[in-house]
């Protein structure tokens, strides 16, 4: 209660720190080892402000990141959060995790104050990773392409009412003036030139350079000159600030757009990767990306690890490790079966506890889990929940799951109840991909269970459409039990 009160009295804002937590989950990506992760956020009330801690923890509850931040509302009115630092497993840098946490903060100040002074602060390289005590260069960089720039005054935030919160590092100089970083930048360039490293030309460039802003070094060039000196040892440490109402916002909202499609690419390129070594038959290239499938992961791992697992009884245990970086640790629970009046037989599944939240919090990933996990038992049970809870806000969303699950699983074994459960939730959806998706199934389906659930859903849909695809539906269902019984007969 204490942390809620201090966060209604500083943003003026009824926020909980359970809504807090729902912020920052949206930082995390909707598929992936990450789908099904947690956020959680804990809180201390102090005399000027309010101090949390934000830690994500995968699908097997172990922890990927930690994030530190101080909120406080200043004498003008203006809201600061100041950022402290983030940890990140290494497994999880390069997917635009600072992006998209950058993204939802700057979006929460905004719309929590509409001060023009309102602003994001920090110590650019003045992190300490926690678990390693040593301190993180990416961020001289980092703050300032994505647009930060040199605080006139350091924010008294970085130090708490207790202890500091950005120590000092002795291997590094903190910044005054932008001066210094150029001083510090000629310097550097000096010595790559001496090691042959950087030519005579770019250095002349550099000295006639305008350098006016963090964000004019970052892109200084040629060949990212201005990168390689903010991330060496002899980049200074500098305060940065971003003033959320003043274009901050819009100017960040670039950085992060851009961060975020290189960091998908290079996602998607190393999720094939992976993929074709699994496949490759090369043992020394199969065990390499079972060491690192955990860093791509997502559910179109899980079908070509279980052809393995298959294939390759000798890496069963290594196989098994690279399952539960991808799934997590669960066992699908025992199918509720129930019986209609017409003899039909229907199943419903429960999500698993480390799904189970993202029925309340993230309709998004829920969505993604329906449609894409390749287990019909967890693909189902997401598709089940994602239409109980939000079916009357986003329609087109349950609809469009629904098609995919629909579409996917097809065969001989009990994966045509998932079917026919994915017809029960489009069958409550009138508008275009409901009813109208049903109707165009109804004339190609050839399962007679599909059949027979197409054909109760159309009848009982009170849809004027639907009237005569029911019927001729009807006829076909007719005449293929007649022809089965017929080969029943000569058998």
């Amino acid at each position: 209660p204490r942390c809620t009160e201090a966060l209604v009295r500083i943003t003026g804002h009824a926020i909980t720190l359970d809504g807090l937590a729902r912020a920052y989950e949206k930082a995390l990506p909707s598929h992936g080892v990450l789908a099904a992760a947690r956020v959680r956020v804990t809180g201390a009330v102090e005399r000027d402000g309010f101090a949390y801690t934000v830690t994500f923890v995968d699908n097997m509850q172990r922890r990927i990141a930690t994030t530190r931040r101080r909120l406080v509302r200043g004498e003008d009115g203006a809201l600061e959060l100041y950022q402290h630092g983030t940890w990140l497993d290494e497994d999880q840098r390069g997917r635009g995790f600072a992006a998209r946490m950058l993204k939802q903060e700057l979006g929460l100040l905004s719309a929590l104050s509409e001060h023009p002074d309102t602003r994001m602060t920090l110590w650019a390289g003045g992190a300490r990773d926690p678990h390693r005590g040593v301190f993180q260069s990416l961020g001289t960089y980092v703050w300032a392409k994505a647009g930060f720039a040199l605080a006139a005054d350091p924010s008294p935030l970085a130090a708490g009412p207790d202890k500091p919160r950005c120590e000092d590092d002795p291997g590094r100089e903190a910044l005054g003036d932008l001066a210094l970083m150029r001083r510090q930048l000629l310097r550097w360039v000096e010595g790559q030139v001496a090691a042959g490293a950087v030519t005579p030309e770019a250095a002349a460039a550099a000295e006639a350079a305008v350098l006016e802003t963090p964000q004019d070094f970052a892109g200084l060039g040629p060949g990212g000159l201005g990168r390689a000196f903010l991330l060496s040892d002899a980049a200074p440490r500098w305060p940065g600030v971003l003033y959320v109402n003043r274009g901050g916002l819009e100017q960040a909202e670039a950085w992060v757009q851009a961060a975020l499609t290189k960091g998908g690419e290079a996602e998607l390129a190393l999720g094939r990767s992976l993929q074709e070594d699994l496949r490759s038959g090369d043992d020394d290239r199969v065990r390499a990306a079972l060491a690192h499938v955990g860093r791509a992961g997502g559910a179109a791992f899980v079908e070509p690890l279980l052809a393995l697992e298959a294939a390759r009884p000798e890496l069963a245990e290594a196989v098994k490790d690279a399952l539960l970086k991808v799934r997590g640790r669960w066992s699908p629970p025992k199918p509720k079966v129930t019986y209609t009046t017409h003899g039909g037989r229907a199943q419903a599944f429960t999500l698993p506890p480390q799904f189970a939240e993202l029925a309340r919090h993230s309709p998004p990933k829920l969505a993604s889990l329906a449609a894409s996990d390749p287990d019909f038992r967890l693909a189902q049970a997401a598709l089940q929940q994602l239409a109980d809870k939000h079916l009357d806000k986003a329609p087109k969303a349950v609809a469009d799951a629904a098609a995919q699950l629909f579409a996917r699983f097809t065969g001989d074994d009990d994966r045509w109840l998932a079917r026919q459960a994915a017809v029960q939730v489009l069958a409550r959806i009138p508008s275009e991909g409901g009813v109208p998706a049903l109707i165009e199934a109804s004339k190609v389906e050839d399962d007679i269970n599909v059949m027979i659930a197409i054909h109760r859903a159309l009848e009982g849909a009170e849809h004027p459409a639907a009237v005569e695809p029911s019927e001729v539906l009807g006829l076909r269902i007719e005449a293929l039990k007649a022809e089965i019984e017929r080969a029943l007969a000569e058998l």
